[in-house]
């Protein structure tokens, strides 16, 4: 069994993890195929197995997220490389999310397979950050990278910032390797995506003008969002993905403030 996410690890600031998988695989002794986080720290070569997300709940999708204390400093950044492995070129895939100066609040059941209403029973979230989606010939507006303001706390979903496709020369594909540097303050957000060879691929600042999230906070998380959206992009698929497998790997991954 998975060892326990309990939502307190989200406030494990200075724990941070060398390096973290998102695994969707099929687990021959359950017959089904199942999600897991599987992390591994400094000083360790042994991953410890969590739950798909910190609330434990199988219609959130995959997270790994921190709420930490500010600074007395404005800028929050944040550094990583990601490789995908059959993800950006299944139709599993929906988009890697990469949230700063956020803020998580604990959905009000934890621990459970499903909710009555999942429509109030949520985790709420609100931040600054990127996106990361496949190149969809159907939908050009939302391919590459594009930065994003999250705010649940008013239910006003997600937005985008109106410019946010400046900069798109971004081709996400499986087996590569991405090199992220993101700031965010409470005006810009700033990134820049390169390949392994240290060449740009995608950049901008991006100012957030008029939008709706306001707040102070120095949480940061990344999202693992999958096609099925009717059930929350939770990565539980069924019909003809229900076998389907991926991994995201996360490395280098380094934060702090300026």
């Amino acid at each position: 069994m998975p060892a326990v996410a309990q939502w307190a690890d989200t406030v494990y600031c200075a724990n941070i993890p060398e390096e973290i998988i998102f695994r969707r695989s099929r687990d021959a002794a359950l017959d089904k195929t199942v999600n897991k986080r599987l992390e591994r720290y400094p000083g360790s070569s042994v991953f410890v197995e969590k739950h798909k997300n910190s609330a434990q709940r199988a219609d959130h999708g995959p997270a790994f997220i921190r709420n930490c204390a500010i600074p007395p400093l404005a800028t929050q950044w944040l550094s990583f490389k990601f490789m995908t492995t059959h993800f950006f070129s299944s139709p599993v895939a929906s988009h890697l999310a990469v949230l700063l100066r956020g803020k998580f609040v604990a959905p009000p059941s934890l621990n459970v397979e499903r909710v009555p209403d999942r429509a109030v029973d949520y985790m709420k979230y609100n931040g600054r950050g990127l996106a990361i989606f496949p190149i969809l010939e159907n939908q050009p507006a939302i391919s590459g990278a594009t930065v994003e303001v999250f705010n649940t706390d008013a239910a006003t979903g997600i937005h985008e910032a109106a410019d946010s496709y400046a900069g798109r020369q971004l081709v996400p594909k499986d087996g590569v390797w991405f090199s992220v540097l993101i700031h965010v303050n409470l005006t810009h957000i700033g990134y820049q995506i390169a390949d392994t060879n240290g060449n740009v691929l995608s950049t901008a600042t991006i100012q957030q003008t008029g939008v709706l999230n306001t707040d102070v906070n120095g949480g940061w998380g990344f999202g693992v969002l999958c096609s099925n959206m009717k059930d929350y992009a939770s990565c539980e698929m069924d019909g003809a993905l229900l076998n389907q497998a991926f991994d995201v790997r996360l490395v280098d991954i380094a934060t702090g403030w300026f």
